[in-house]
């Protein structure tokens, strides 16, 4: 269980991953206090992956830090605008900026 003043943490991660690369920090982070959750997003659309990340806050205690790694930093970035979010860690982050040539090469990615 969850400390009241600690915050909840959500991983995302990154391409060519899924939420089990972060399984050897999860435990240390519980044992402080944190829950502690894994967006396990299908690397469909950016648009996607950005509402599992955001359904994952309803499944947490606020408020909530991201943490995303990769890939995971740019769904991190779009999901922080959420209220419920406190802080954003980015890990070595794939971000990029609205209108960018990455930007519109995943935005026209079917889905």
């Amino acid at each position: 269980m969850a400390k009241q003043n600690q915050p909840s943490i959500v991983f995302a991660h990154g391409l060519w991953a899924d939420g089990s690369c972060f399984q050897k920090l999860i435990p240390a982070l519980q044992a402080d206090g944190h829950e502690v959750m894994c967006s396990q997003h299908g690397l469909d659309s950016l648009k996607g992956d950005v509402e599992c990340v955001t359904r994952c806050f309803g499944r947490v205690s606020g408020p909530v830090v991201l943490v995303g790694h990769s890939y995971g930093g740019t769904l991190i970035t779009h999901a922080g605008t959420d209220s419920r979010v406190a802080a954003l860690a980015l890990q070595l982050p794939f971000c990029f900026e609205v209108g960018s040539l990455s930007d519109r090469l995943m935005s026209s990615t079917p889905e």
